[in-house]
């Protein structure tokens, strides 16, 4: 059969010929420098800073940890995260950690910014594990197979001194567990080696000599979580899906049946730098038992750097905004030489303050520097606490409001946790 015409050829268009122009470069991928790898049966939860957001979100399991990543793991959760170099990493309960590249090299290096974290090495050949504690950078090497290392970091916040003007020094204890480990300083100082039941000090002031110890500290001894913590994490990390803002599932456990969901969900919401829910308990009467847990907890967040001891101040003066900035001052805690100055005169006068949180305050710290109660209670009508205040006056006329029990003295990262 005959076909139709052939259409024509479109015609070429004439005009000035437009070169290519080359496509904008993609962005670099950072590289990946680890995993998540926590069994998704132990329902462990690791979260992660999103700068855009400015918030935490969850890592989901397995989950790759590209280099920039800033780490967080909430109170009694223990995450596990692989890295690229052959280290495995137990964070511990309230620790943060940065995972940055070493430059030109693509390896993992962590920057501890505080907490405390298990590290184990994988394989047959000498391992390092760059790491940054704040006062000093360098690489702890795993000499042994079956070297083994417990790392802690903590800040002894001067009694009396702004938190946010004079943050206090970071310090490392380096614990060997197992096998033999070293420490080479970034600076090209002579490295340090250390056999297993000894530990090395890392401060601004320098690294060593190593010790001897005769037992590890209270963080690491303290094995499996309890059944009691072990079910309130469970309510938690439910109540904290990948898909889902962190913040808005711990807000909603701070009104759950049981009181030890409702003491971690405040606890975890602290670490996110969200302390309301702290400092409003110190307003409730129904909450007395658990005042001094939550004033501890206050007191040891102020050590984790002028960021957060900001957030302590903000809630203090957003839940009071006349009494907030003396409620802050209060935490600090006090000089031998400050009372003697008058503030002993001060923490008695808040005795009788109308605002009970100035009165659950103050009675902490005399608490705390005395030793004594003296049958006062902050919840009590004025009637009732009038004796109480009385003899308190009096012991601060003769002078006797001084320090005699070491206050504030242990750092966070020894102590073993409260329970509600």
């Amino acid at each position: 059969q005959p076909q139709g015409p052939i259409e024509p050829p479109s015609p070429v268009p004439t005009g000035p010929v437009v070169e290519a122009t080359e496509a904008p470069a993609a962005p670099e991928t950072p590289p990946h420098l680890g995993r998540f790898v926590s069994d998704t049966s132990e329902k462990q939860v690791l979260l992660q800073w999103n700068p855009a957001s400015a918030s935490f979100s969850r890592v989901p399991p397995q989950g790759i940890l590209p280099a920039g990543q800033d780490l967080l793991a909430l109170p009694d959760f223990r995450p596990l995260i692989a890295l690229t170099d052959g280290m495995i990493v137990q964070l511990r309960d309230g620790t943060r950690l940065g995972l940055e590249a070493v430059p030109e090299q693509d390896i993992p290096k962590l920057i501890l910014r505080y907490g405390q974290i298990v590290v184990s090495r994988v394989g047959k050949s000498e391992t390092r594990l760059r790491l940054d504690t704040g006062a000093q950078s360098g690489s702890l090497v795993f000499v042994d197979p079956e070297s083994r290392a417990a790392v802690e970091m903590f800040r002894m916040s001067p009694l009396g001194v702004d938190p946010e003007k004079e943050p206090a020094p970071p310090v490392v204890n380096v614990y060997s567990l197992n096998g033999r480990l070293a420490w080479e300083p970034a600076d090209g100082s002579p490295a340090i080696e250390f056999k297993p039941r000894s530990r090395l000090t890392i401060g601004p002031d320098g690294v060593g000599p190593a010790a001897p110890i005769e037992e590890f500290p209270k963080w690491y001894l303290a094995g499996a979580v309890s059944s009691l913590d072990r079910g309130a994490a469970r309510a938690i990390e439910e109540a904290v899906p990948v898909d889902r803002p962190v913040s808005l599932g711990l807000k909603e456990s701070l009104d759950h049946r049981k009181k030890e969901v409702r003491w971690l969900a405040t606890r975890c919401l602290g670490y996110l730098g969200e302390f309301g829910p702290m400092v409003a308990v110190l307003d409730d009467p129904e909450q007395k038992l658990a005042w001094t847990d939550y004033l501890d907890q206050l007191h040891e967040s102020l050590a984790r750097g002028p960021e957060t001891a900001a957030q302590v101040r903000q809630a203090f003066e957003k839940s009071h905004p006349a009494e907030g900035a003396g409620l802050y001052r209060m935490l600090w805690g006090y000089t031998p030489a400050q009372l003697v100055d008058g503030q002993d005169a001060v923490l008695v006068e808040s005795l009788a303050s109308e605002i009970l949180a100035v009165r659950v305050l103050a009675f902490w710290n005399l608490n705390r520097i005395t030793g004594l109660g003296l049958y006062f209670r902050p919840e009590d009508p004025p009637s009732k606490r009038q004796s109480a205040v009385r003899t308190w006056e009096k012991r601060q006329t003769k002078g006797e409001i001084r320090m005699k029990a070491a206050a504030f003295a242990e750092p966070a990262a020894r102590k073993s946790e409260p329970r509600p």
